[in-house]
């Protein structure tokens, strides 16, 4: 087996004592990036740029390389090669390569002795960028002298380019969107809406409903009681006393209706499980949503009054804005586990893109499709479908103007599935917030992760 010290000093120097004539470009930024946005900064062309991911059977591993914006095809790999390959787990990774940063190795398999696949659109440039294992530097090599240092190369068309002109998919899109249209419509499995977050949901819809109506529903379950008195008494609501009921944090804390929303949002949420041998865990479904809840709530404290926005409504749309998700995993396990496969695999593409190259349809649509059947308010379900789209302006626009700018945010934290940070300025204006007091409240919610985690751990539970 291969020498494990391999390290980006081992690469370089390797080079030279081959006469390997190559370009050594520093990254010197501290925060470490993604390939993508190594790209960019450098101004590498993504195309040129390779990537590499390690597969598994129960036999053997190999490469798979291919430019960061392509998402890996598994069929086409399957065909070439007559083996089913999987994502290595990222154990296998760090004990293969316990000398590299595992997401930065470089693309050199014949110093590992493992077979790979090379997409061939990588074999169309002169000079081809790779990483040299770590974060600090990229080597411009020849595209001969690159495939020098491969192992039983396989060259063959191993990925997908979701932007690529050449692609027709007028005709085979609309058919996978629709497949799964009716896929969704025949569903069975769609689990009933608890009996608590039922309770809640008619309770919120009458208007003499009183704290104690509320506060007796929701003590029904321990669980949610424990997290709305944890959420009362943290230090994001400044309260310094001590907070030992549901009805003290109505009073005192949260209001009426951020508790009922909060509650129902927590009960709604227990009723979907996410595959356990899927890539994309519970809690990594549910950290966006959560952030995205809290973040929600304070921006609504800002937001122009004559817009009415309720805290506690916003909190709940962003809370249940991702369940498209849940339902997916929960409903249709192998597709979501083909999703999580390739989101897995593909890091740096958008998830809305590798959704429509999969089904043809987005989390948005299947959430609010198939949630119709809990009869949730139409500003959740229109805040589900639209929670992406800046250009929406029909009903609850403003709600759902909200959750994007609110995951846009988070994005910033390298958290969620929004492709952009830019805060749309024609949104701000509208809802009457600054971009100045969105990054406060941005700063703020990450200073309370331990309130916010510990929902995500009971949510993901």
């Amino acid at each position: 087996m291969f020498n494990k010290q391999i390290d980006a000093r081992f690469i370089r120097d390797y080079l030279c004592e081959k006469g390997v004539s190559f370009e050594f470009i520093a990254y010197e930024h501290a925060h470490a990036p993604t390939l993508e946005r190594m790209a960019q900064t450098l101004f590498i062309p993504p195309q040129q740029f390779a990537r590499t991911i390690l597969l598994r059977n129960d036999q053997k591993y190999a490469l798979a390389v291919l430019s960061v914006n392509d998402h890996i095809d598994f069929a086409a790999i399957r065909l070439a090669s007559g083996i089913e390959y999987e994502i290595a787990w990222p154990e296998e990774c760090q004990s293969l390569f316990p000398a590299m940063q595992v997401q930065y190795i470089s693309p050199m398999s014949a110093l590992y002795e493992i077979d790979c696949f090379i997409d061939s659109r990588l074999m169309n440039h002169s000079d081809i960028f790779i990483t040299d294992g770590s974060n600090k530097g990229i080597l411009k090599l020849s595209r001969n002298d690159f495939m020098r240092f491969q192992h039983a190369p396989t060259v063959l068309d191993v990925a997908i380019d979701p932007q690529a002109e050449n692609i027709d998919t007028s005709a085979a899109t609309p058919d996978r969107a629709q497949q799964m249209r009716d896929t969704i419509l025949q569903l069975q499995s769609l689990p009933p809406m608890p009996a608590v977050a039922a309770e809640l949901l008619k309770l919120s819809r009458d208007p003499e409903v009183r704290s104690s109506h509320i506060a007796s529903v929701i003590e029904q379950d321990p669980a949610i009681v424990a997290q709305i008195l944890r959420y009362a008494s943290s230090s994001m609501y400044g309260f310094r006393g001590k907070i030992e009921s549901v009805e003290r944090a109505i009073f005192s804390v949260l209001g009426l209706n951020m508790v009922t929303n909060l509650a129902l949002g927590i009960a709604a949420g227990k009723a979907f499980r996410i595959p356990t041998e899927a890539a994309l865990s519970g809690k990594t479904l549910w950290r966006q949503p959560v952030y995205c809840a809290a973040i929600c709530e304070a921006l609504a404290r800002q937001t122009t009054s004559r817009l009415g926005i309720k805290p506690g409504s916003a909190y709940l749309s962003g809370l249940l804005h991702n369940i498209g998700f849940m339902v997916l995993a929960h409903c249709l396990p192998e597709q979501f586990i083909a999703l999580s496969r390739q989101v897995e695999a593909n890091p740096e593409a958008s998830i809305i893109d590798i959704e429509c190259d999969l089904n043809g349809i987005t989390h948005a649509e299947i959430g609010a499709e198939l949630m119709h059947h809990w009869a949730l308010p139409e500003q959740i379900l229109t805040v589900m479908k639209y929670h992406h789209d800046e250009t929406y302006s029909g009903a609850y626009s403003d709600e759902a103007a909200l959750v994007l700018i609110a995951n846009r945010l988070l994005l910033r934290m390298d958290i969620g599935d929004e492709v952009t940070t830019e805060l749309p300025a024609q949104l701000l204006e509208r809802l009457g917030i600054s971009e100045t007091s969105a990054l406060v409240v941005l700063e703020n919610i990450m200073e309370n992760r331990d309130e916010h985690e510990a929902l995500v751990a009971k949510l993901a539970a």
